[in-house]
Formats: C-alpha cells, structure tokens, sequence
C-alpha cells in the first residue's frame, strides 16, 4: 500500500474542482492544496502530458494569491521536500543527516529468508516513480531540493551502463561511518589461532536494520544465516554487504524511482556532470556569502546603499561592526539561513552562489519611520519591505522578530 500520507482536506478544493485551469498553452501547471500537498503534487505531475512538463513550470497554491515568478516554485519544492521526508518513504541517517531507501524486503513485508518474495506494491512504486519526476522537474525549472542523499545516489543517477556501477565501502561510510568503520575493522584485523575472525566477530553473511524498533537480519546470499565470515571470505562479505544497502538491497525502490528521474534528466548535459557537481546542482550549497547578495541587491522606493537603515541591515547580515560596537547586532549563521528563506523561500544558495540568485533581491522602503512594523517580504520576487527603522537596534530587534514567526502562504509573509 501507499507510504505517502493521503488525507482529505475541507479548506480549499482539490485541483480538479479548483477554478485554477488546468492546462496553459506556454507554461506546465500545478495545482497544489498546501495541507495535501505529496497527493496533489503527484496528481498534477500524473496528469501531465509528457511534452507539458518541459515547459517552464507555474505552481499554484489554491486559495492563495501568488505570481509564480520563482519564489512560489521553491516554497513548493521546499515544502513537497519536507512531507517527503516526514513520510514512510525514506529512511532517515541520523548520523549523517542523509536520506535513503529502505531495504525491499523491508517495505514489502516478505518473509526474513525469502528475498525472492519481495514483491512491492504497484501502487508505491508508481509514487516512487512520481517523486523521481518530480526531483527532476525541481532540477529542470533550476529549483534547490531539501533530501540530501548519499554520494551513491549520485553515481547511481550519473551512470548510463547497462549495469550498476560497482560503489565502495567508501561510499557506505558517506551514508554510515560507523557501520564502515566496523566493517573495516573486520577487514584489517589481523586473526591468531585463538582469536579467529570467525570467533571474534561472530559474523554471517546477513545484514541488520532496524525497522520500527525491531531489529531485522536480512540474508545478504542465499542461506546466508548459516554461512560465517572468516577470514577467506570477509571481502566477499564487505562487498555483498555495500552492494546490498546501496544496490542490491533497493533496486525495486530506486528503479522506480530512477524511471521517474530519467523523464526529465536524461540529457547529455546531466551525464556531463561529476556525482558532487549533480549533488549541488540538486541541493545547492551551504555556503552563503552575503556580500555576494549584496553586490547585486536593487532597491526601490527612496532607498539605496547609503540609506542608514540599509546600511545597518548589511551589517547585520555580514556580521560586521562599527567602532566602539561589541558585536551585539549581527546574526550567527543559522539566522542568515532563516533571513534568506523569509525573503527568498530558500535558505540555500544556488550553484553558481548568492549572486547568480534570480531575480536578484531587492529592498524596498515600506512606510517611513514605524518603528512598530514589522518587515514583510514577497518570497515570489525576493522582495524585503522593510520600514524605515530609527536605530540600528530597532532593525535587529524587528527582523530577528520577523524570521523567527515568519508563517508560509502566498500574498505578502
């Protein structure tokens, strides 16, 4: 059965009953209820004729006020991302704060000792193959994805071979350093009469997960349970073992789900890529350098650079400082994350960085000097409205306010 929540929702009609049209002759619409947004959003993408999806793409939020110009994109990106993730469909790495599938058998229910009865609902691999398209539709129409995904991922997207390319235990440890670290522990030790492999490790040619709690050895070749791993067979072992959580282990899931990727990423600009060079065209990059914003920010209504309250708003964005300040009014890193979403709908910087973002940013003086307003933001055009502030205090005391209660939904935050 299905792994996406699917619930119905009383507040705004389904996008087939909405008044939002459903075709358009130039762009690719998408009509999304926000509170059933994984349903919707895979609804719209399975309607679509093929041709429909490479036109540029226009997302509507029913019951919101909202001109697609980028900004409504990311925010359904963003938010598509994060149902994903709160969903059965991944599994979560703590450790490395990555995202992958789960085992087949896993998702399938089928019995321990019987791989070969892994058979998957067609209903969840048709969503999986619906997310693929969707992921590639993100990276299509130039929008950033919030699931990172191990390295493998990307090798895996990347290769055109009939059959997998052969990944590492290297590319395990990215996923799971500490189940590469025993495994190498397991390769480099060096076995005496009385401390064998076998005896040490007590080892078979399984793989454990844990699943709700519950802790599952699956068989990694056939009787695996009842075959040990010593020291003539602990390569074999290692190597069944990366294959099977990478590969082997998910093929069904990540075929599906590859199927649906490969609907808009099957060009040969996307296999001229390097695996890092995909992940950050899909995640885009943590770094953010807000000189970069700033070297190309506009600014309407009677402000520029040298009005004060823009000023001060640099500084507090750069973390820099005047003479005789200690510091006080300039944001850590994780507030500039939280200012570029409010304004932008992302807290990430493309690939190309702060100044390839598009449209550029651009602050414009909302009212005169109301100290008691807050700044507002129009995410779709990567607007700041920002009132004239008296004080440099005022202004901190005012965004730190804003980014921290900002709410989501179209019109103006």
């Amino acid at each position: 059965s299905s792994a996406l929540p699917r619930a119905n929702t009383m507040n705004q009609p389904a996008p087939h009953l909405s008044d939002i049209p459903p075709e358009h002759p130039d762009v690719c619409v998408i009509r999304v209820r926000r509170d059933h947004i994984i349903t919707d959003a895979l609804d719209e993408v399975a309607r679509q004729k093929p041709m429909d999806l490479f036109k540029p793409l226009r997302v509507h939020f029913i019951g919101e006020e909202g001109v697609d110009a980028g900004g409504v994109q990311k925010e359904f990106f963003a938010l598509l991302c994060e149902e994903l993730t709160n969903s059965q469909l991944f599994e979560y790495h703590e450790e490395t704060r990555l995202y992958w599938f789960r085992p087949d058998q896993i998702c399938s229910g089928a019995p321990v000792a019987d791989s070969d009865s892994a058979t998957l609902d067609p209903e969840f691999l048709a969503e999986l193959t619906l997310v693929g398209i969707c992921f590639g539709l993100a990276i299509y129409n130039q929008n950033l994805l919030g699931i990172p995904f191990p390295i493998a991922a990307y090798k895996l997207l990347l290769d055109s071979s009939e059959n997998c390319p052969k990944l590492s235990l290297k590319d395990l440890e990215n996923l799971s350093p500490t189940t590469a670290s025993s495994l190498r522990s397991l390769l480099y030790y060096d076995e005496t009469p009385a401390a064998s492999v076998e005896d040490v490790f007590c080892l078979t040619f399984t793989a454990g997960f844990s699943h709700f709690g519950e802790h599952i050895e699956l068989p990694l070749i056939v009787d695996g349970s009842s075959i040990a791993v010593t020291a003539s067979n602990r390569h074999e072992y290692v190597d069944r073992y990366v294959n099977f959580v990478l590969i082997e282990g998910v093929q069904k899931q990540w075929s599906a789900f590859h199927k649906g990727f490969q609907v808009m990423c099957d060009g040969k600009g996307v296999s001229l890529l390097r695996p890092r060079e995909l992940e950050a065209l899909v995640n885009g990059t943590t770094r953010l350098d807000f000189g970069e914003l700033k070297a190309n920010a506009k600014y309407e209504a009677g402000y520029s650079e040298s009005t004060p309250v823009v000023r001060w708003l640099w500084e507090i964005l750069e973390g820099t400082t005047k003479s005789g300040e200690n510091g006080e009014y300039t944001f850590p890193i994780e507030a500039r994350r939280k200012f570029l979403k409010f304004v932008t709908g992302c807290d990430r910087s493309p690939v190309g960085g702060l100044r390839s973002m598009r449209p550029p940013i651009t602050v414009q003086r909302d009212g005169g000097a109301q100290n008691n307003k807050l700044p507002t933001s129009h995410t779709c055009f990567n607007y700041l409205l920002l009132p004239d502030y008296e004080s440099k205090a005022i202004l901190y005391e005012r965004l730190v306010t804003a980014i921290e209660n900002a709410s989501e939904g179209f019109g103006l935050r």
